[in-house]
């Protein structure tokens, strides 16, 4: 089965690291969902190879990347080096880090499928993983959310153990 690896590498500037772990989080559970579906994405190629790599360059004071070609935008996959960059100081951070590093990833595909760049392929298939990430991310903070307790009386409830049995019993 043909597996993909990714090199992540961040670019620090100088806004601090921890400004930025919340949009680092969501790009490594993108790059996590992209890893798994990766060889259904690659099925149809005629002779996969065993492993495929592409790093990631995160930098987290750029609101935009700028192409060889002079395009700008949240994020470039350069050809010659299978790299792709992201800027991570970007407006809605959660959705846009999600589509833009699934978009480059496509360009990626693309390229070991031998296939034209396609920027509308790119983009469905950005706005399919968006949706997918997305609700996982939303899964897994509700499953690591604390549960809230709702009590009639809070007061009920302090003290140890022992003592908070006899006061809910009332004894």
């Amino acid at each position: 089965m043909a597996r993909i690896s990714f090199q992540v590498q961040p670019i620090p500037g100088e806004k601090k690291f921890k400004d930025f772990q919340e949009n680092l989080e969501t790009i490594m559970e993108t790059l996590l969902y992209l890893q798994n579906a990766f060889p259904k994405i690659i099925e149809d190629l005629e002779d996969p190879e065993d492993r495929y790599g592409v790093d990631v360059i995160i930098a987290f004071d750029a609101d935009h990347i700028e192409a060889p070609d002079g395009q700008k935008g949240f994020g470039v996959f350069d050809t010659d080096t299978d790299r792709i960059y992201i800027a991570a100081d970007i407006p809605k951070p959660e959705e846009t880090l999600i589509e833009t590093t699934a978009h480059e990833f496509m360009h990626y595909i693309q390229k070991i499928k031998g296939k034209p760049y396609s920027k509308e392929e790119a983009e469905h298939f950005a706005e399919t993983v968006r949706y997918q990430v997305k609700r996982r991310i939303t899964d897994t903070r509700a499953q690591t959310q604390p549960k809230k307790r709702h009590f009639k009386n809070p007061a009920q409830y302090i003290g140890s153990r022992k003592k908070r049995k006899k006061i809910v019993r009332g004894k």
